[in-house]
């Protein structure tokens, strides 16, 4: 997508996307290894951590490129793509976690949530994970459009200060 401005040249925010959603992905397998290695409960926070580590390289590479911050139409326009790559990762990586403990008999460690939601609630499951999905969007988009402005400028002036 091509994002124009009347200040700036247009830019293409693709690879910035896809570069933030190829870290996520190896961020939150990374997490999902050492839990499972030194088997510990993942933090809470666990999940914000991981995308604002994700965020900040194509964000910072963006700033270095074109020795400017995001317009305005920019940041809405990354931060819309960047929800839908975290909610396409984290699906996926939850589909293939259901699908490889099938294959071993266990139970998804999500599955007793699951079930417990539906009893309590009378809901089926897909409520609860369409719900995680929404929240998922909701909370990535806002933290990428904080850091395509609040870390975008510091990097500039870091970036800046180095020329």
């Amino acid at each position: 997508m091509t994002v124009s401005d009347t200040v700036s040249t247009p830019v293409d925010l693709k690879k910035y996307v896809l570069m933030f959603g190829g870290i996520l992905l190896f961020c939150q397998v990374v997490v999902i290894i050492i839990t499972s290695v030194l088997q510990f409960d993942v933090p809470a926070a666990m999940g914000i951590i991981v995308v604002m580590a994700a965020l900040s390289t194509p964000i910072m590479l963006f700033v270095k490129k074109y020795e400017r911050v995001f317009t305005q139409r920019e940041r809405v326009s990354f931060s819309n793509m960047a929800a839908i790559v975290a909610v396409i990762v984290t699906g996926a990586l939850a589909a293939v976690g259901f699908y490889l403990t099938s294959l071993t008999g266990e139970a998804s460690p999500l599955q007793p949530m699951l079930d417990g939601f539906s009893r309590d609630t009378g809901l089926p499951a897909l409520t609860l994970l369409a719900g995680f999905a929404v929240f998922t969007m909701i909370l990535t988009w806002i933290l990428a459009y904080i850091e395509t402005g609040w870390f975008a400028r510091r990097a500039l002036k870091k970036v800046l200060k180095e020329k």
